[in-house]
């Protein structure tokens, strides 16, 4: 689950050091920087609504949660780069 330090803007050393690698295609300029916390604020509802689902509505809604896997499957922040912002992911490991 995404927390207010996920929101936080690191820079490209800090984002390496956490285990993050830049996502492709997320790409912002800094007038821009809006739509990127936009986005996250989107997983972080689309992941609230996923948890309040039942075992037995999740597997109705399969074919709507397969269209957002990758919040599933990753953890993105916002990374600054020279040039603008970007959202960088490292792969979430679940334990059983």
């Amino acid at each position: 689950m995404l927390t207010s330090a996920s929101r936080r803007i690191r820079t490209a050393s800090e984002a390496v050091g956490e285990g993050y690698e830049r996502a492709p295609d997320f790409h912002v300029l800094p007038a821009d920087i809006g739509v990127l916390f936009e986005m996250l604020a989107g997983i972080e509802s689309k992941l609230t609504e996923f948890w309040s689902l039942t075992p037995c509505e999740r597997e109705m809604n399969l074919p709507v949660l397969r269209r957002h896997e990758s919040i599933f499957r990753y953890s993105f922040i916002i990374v600054q780069h020279a040039n603008g912002y970007c959202l960088w992911q490292k792969a979430i490991t679940y334990e059983t």
